[in-house]
């Protein structure tokens, strides 16, 4: 007979519901986690730091194999939208991992989720368009698509803002 382990799935949910989420999960008895960073919003009278979702529209939850793949109750709860899965396989998250970012935010520290698109070093090569096949290095990018580009021919560096994916990690 088999034994099954528990383990960290993540859950993608509704916009703003992450909290609820979470919180009735717990009243369920189930292991979540809601990486939560403090903002400060300003209202017209006053500023306060509020909690929010470290990775919004997604929540942690350690469960079963069964119930993920039987999806006990947890997908019923309100704005839970579905388990994050690549290629049919249900995304499960290393205990390390969700360790790590337990630490992070117990440390008070600002943390913020930023999205990176090419890392510098990154080789590249322009999949469409009038630069359609230009190949070089990514020295910096930004997430409004602004690149710069060593371009191996010329030894040169070019920024270029270029539309979301017309740009792709050579193979």
């Amino acid at each position: 007979m088999k034994t099954y382990h528990h383990h960290w799935y993540v859950l993608s949910t509704r916009s703003h519901f992450e909290k609820k989420i979470a919180n009735e999960l717990k009243l369920q008895n189930y292991d979540v986690f809601l990486p939560l960073s403090k903002e400060n919003r300003k209202w017209s009278d006053r500023i306060k730091k509020i909690e929010v979702p470290l990775l919004r529209s997604y929540v942690f939850v350690k469960t079963h194999p069964s119930d993920y793949y039987h999806f006990t109750n947890i997908l019923h709860v309100p704005g839970a939208v579905r388990f994050v899965s690549f290629e049919g396989k249900p995304a499960v998250v290393a205990d390390s991992q969700i360790e790590v970012l337990q630490r992070l935010c117990e440390t008070g520290y600002p943390i913020q989720e930023i999205e990176v698109s090419f890392l510098p070093g990154t080789p590249v090569e322009i999949l469409h368009g009038p630069l359609k096949g230009i190949k070089g290095t990514v020295i910096h990018a930004n997430k409004k698509n602004l690149l710069i580009i060593r371009l191996d021919i010329i030894d040169k560096n070019i920024q270029v803002t270029l539309p979301e994916g017309i740009v792709g990690i050579q193979g």
